[in-house]
């Protein structure tokens, strides 16, 4: 019997782990905007997962924006995720803790050598990914708050789509 905390595949509890393909924009607030964003969610049975892959696709179309732009910053030379990312579900949207990021900004002004911060969440705070609707997920919007290597909090939020035939596969309940 299916529980309130399981993902489903349609009608189904998943009895295994699924990794669903995400695509779209990711951003910071004073930080870097990217366009092309890919991530890989392993979905397992007990409304858990795991966040196994996140990263620009092109770096070069991330645009470097607010307080790193008023810096000389210019072009985003890394954005690797670190750590495990650990998916809790709850109700009806996912809470991402162990998230950990590091981005690297070159440019002119301050930012000729470059500078390289890393983004974290701790403790008891969490990202979290709203899905469009509880059955037939299409995509996730993100949201929540991460702690900078500069002594900041940043805003962190974007929208990823599930790809090909991810896109209205899975759910946080049972539908036809």
């Amino acid at each position: 019997m299916a529980s309130a905390s399981d993902f489903f595949d349609h009608e189904e509890a998943l009895k295994e782990t699924k990794t669903a393909q995400l695509t779209g924009s990711w951003s910071f607030s004073g930080g870097i905007e990217c366009p092309e964003t890919a991530a890989e969610l392993d979905l397992e049975s007990a409304g858990t997962g795991t966040i196994t892959t996140f990263a620009a696709e092109n770096l070069s179309k991330c645009k470097v924006i607010g307080s790193l732009a008023a810096l000389g910053c210019t072009s985003a030379t890394a954005f690797t995720k670190t750590g495990t990312w650990a998916v809790q579900r709850e109700e009806a949207k996912l809470a991402i803790t162990g998230v950990d990021l590091d981005a690297t900004v070159k440019g002119g002004g301050l930012c000729t050598s470059g500078i390289s911060l890393t983004l974290s969440n701790s403790g008891e705070t969490a990202i979290f990914a709203t899905p469009d609707a509880t059955t037939a997920i299409k995509d996730f919007t993100f949201s929540g708050t991460l702690n900078s290597s500069t002594g900041t909090n940043v805003t962190v939020g974007g929208t990823l789509t599930m790809k090909g035939k991810d896109s209205g596969t899975y759910g946080l309940e049972a539908f036809p």
